[in-house]
Formats: C-alpha cells, structure tokens, sequence
C-alpha cells in the first residue's frame, strides 16, 4: 500500500474513479512543487525555442521554425512524460508499488520532483498511466488479432502469443501487473477496472465461439478460462525470466529452456518459449481427437 505522505491524483471530469488507499490529496508543499516544475518545464522549453531560432535566419526557414514552437513544446512534454513513466515502471517493477518513491522515480528519471509532480499528481497517478498505457496495447493486439483470424482456435492462439510476446519483451511491466493484480488493498480507478474487463472479454468471446465452432471443449467455463489463462501466461512468463536458478529438466524443441535462455540469440529463446505456452493452451482447450 503506498506511503502516507505520497498525493492522490485529482479525478478529471468524474471520469477517475478511487486510487490506492492512503493517497494524501496534493496541497501545500506539493502544490507548490508542481508549481515550480511547471515553471521549469516552460522555461527550458523556451531555452530549446531560443536555441532553434538562433541557429536559423529569419528567412522563410526560420519562420517555419517559429511557427513550429508549439509542435516541438508538446514534443517537449510527451518525451519527459515517457521519461518518467519508464523510469516509474524500472522502479517500481524492481522494488514493487509500495517500496517504490517518487524521489526514486525521479532520480531514475533524471528530472526534478517539481516536473514530476508537473506532469502526475502522484505516484499512484504514475502508477495508473503505466497500467492504462500497458494494457491498452495488449487490447489493441487482441483486436487486430480477433479481426483477422479465421476462427477461434486461430485467434485465440494469436491473443496467447501477443501476450506471452508483451511481457517476455517487457519483464518490468509484466511484474508490475502482476503485484497489482493480487496486491492486498488494491483499489484501481473505474478506467484501469474498464481495461482490466475488456482484455478478459475478448479472450472470453473467443472461447465462447471456439465452443461453437466446435474448436473448445463445450464444459469449460469460458469466463473462468479467461482469468485462468491470463494468470497462466504472467506467472509462467516471469517464472522462466528469473535472473538465475532457471530449471535445467524442461525440455521441447531443438534446445531446452534454460539452454534458450542462456543463448544470446534472444529471438530463439522468446520463440521456443511462446510455442511451449501456445501448445500447453491448445492442449488443455481443445475438444478431445482433434490434436491426435
């Protein structure tokens, strides 16, 4: 649970709803921080202004180059703001949400607290962006994959295999869900828990219509199948992407899985690993004859 002394984000327009408990509302020294930082994030967009304008004339090129200041402050913005929540999620996927601190952050960030607190009210506001951002892709994914497949088998491999692909690509996301999944006293915005449904859903969906085509065994509980898939898919990910002490005794395809994972072609490794999740998932869905 987070730090009592760490600020809620503000809701914008009803459309957040609560944020981990024991978020204190920003006032006070935090106001005046975020203050301050907004100050510095304008005047170094302004030095970045200055800097393009000296180096142009003030011929047609330069005029451009003005009419561009807006352009490049967004830019300006958006890359600090990814600058942050990247260091946010290095920080906390190590030390996990309640051990992370936004001095922390900030230091990893190599920002100060002021454009911190400029650009998120608070840790947790940090926090929410990372799973929003995170899990909105994976859906995206899921998506595309659900439009082009021809049937539910096919479709339901492709959501497995983008899944499985996002989180080996992505360890430190991958534990963040995790811890945030099953942490006591986790209480996610009415966005985050809308996210968290439709990833469910569309897995969901394709389950159900494997069953009709036939593909899926007509007993699974194709709601209870989701969560279980999902679940499968982190811990099984994070279990083979341990630093050390991976197991030797598993074994498939040209090489084992701690030999995959000490070759440097990492390709081979994600490769070898995904299938052995793709198959273990057509196996234990599949209607019983049809993989003999």
């Amino acid at each position: 649970m987070a730090g009592k002394n760490e600020a809620a984000p503000r809701c914008a327009k009803g459309a957040k709803a609560a944020v981990p408990s024991g978020e204190a509302t920003l006032s006070g020294e935090a106001a005046t921080i975020a203050r301050a930082g907004a100050t510095e994030e304008r005047a170094a967009v302004r030095r970045k202004d200055a800097e393009a304008f000296d180096t142009h004339t003030d011929n047609a090129e330069g005029t451009a180059a003005k009419r561009g200041k807006p352009a490049r402050r967004s830019s300006k913005a958006d890359a600090t703001r990814r600058q942050l929540l990247g260091a946010a999620l290095a920080v906390i996927g190590e030390k996990g949400y309640s051990a992370a601190t936004v001095d922390e952050i900030v230091e990893a960030a190599g920002v100060s607290k002021g454009v911190a607190y400029y650009h998120f009210k608070s840790k947790a506001a940090m926090a929410e962006s990372i799973l929003e951002e995170g899990i909105d892709q994976v859906i995206g994914e899921f998506e595309r994959v659900a439009e082009a497949a021809p049937n539910a088998p096919e479709a339901l491999m492709g959501m497995i295999e983008a899944f499985a692909t996002r989180i080996f690509e992505n360890k430190a996301f991958g534990r963040f869900f995790v811890s945030e999944l099953w942490r006591e006293g986790r209480v996610w915005s009415g966005n985050m828990r809308g996210f968290e449904h439709r990833l469910l859903h569309l897995i969901e969906s394709q389950l159900t219509r494997g069953q009709a085509e036939r593909f899926i065994r007509p007993e699974i509980d194709a709601a209870f199948e989701a969560v279980a898939l999902v679940g499968m898919v982190l811990t099984t990910t994070l279990y083979y992407l341990v630093d050390d002490d991976r197991p030797s005794d598993v074994q498939g395809g040209s090489c084992t899985l701690a030999e995959a994972f000490s070759e440097s072609d990492v390709r081979l490794a994600k490769d070898a690993f995904i299938e052995r999740i793709c198959d273990f998932v057509r196996h234990a869905n599949a209607c019983p004859g049809l993989l003999s």
